[in-house]
């Protein structure tokens, strides 16, 4: 999480050939001081869409996350696991797809609201 005193960018050029993505901007007040936390990667050019998507997904899960629940998914759909554990995984895997489809909403809104 990062912080910052002034209300940030969801995209800033750093002036080194990379940009910040930041979301999740939310104000925060202590005392008489406004400051704004949010999450925030560095993305290196070339600039893309589905590079800052894949970025922030691999922030936010690892590299091994998405295959960790499609392995364990397939299990599921072979028979292998069943009863509460497999409505477990088939839960967490829907809830993984759900806020992946959220987040890449969120980067396609940024991208278009700054202009790129």
């Amino acid at each position: 999480m990062a912080n910052y005193d002034k209300r940030p960018l969801a995209f800033e050029a750093k002036g080194n050939g990379s940009y910040f993505y930041r979301w999740n901007i939310t104000e925060v007040q202590r005392d008489d001081i406004t400051s704004y936390n949010c999450e925030e990667v560095t993305i290196w050019l070339p600039l893309s869409k589905e590079i800052v998507k894949k970025t922030v997904i691999a922030f936010l899960w690892g590299g091994d996350h998405e295959k960790k629940l499609i392995n364990e998914f397939n299990s599921v759909q072979l028979g292998i696991i069943y009863g509460d554990e497999a409505d477990a995984i088939i839960a967490n895997y829907k809830a993984f797809l759900t806020e992946r489809i959220a987040i890449k909403k969120m980067v396609d809104n940024d991208w278009n609201d700054a202009n790129l």
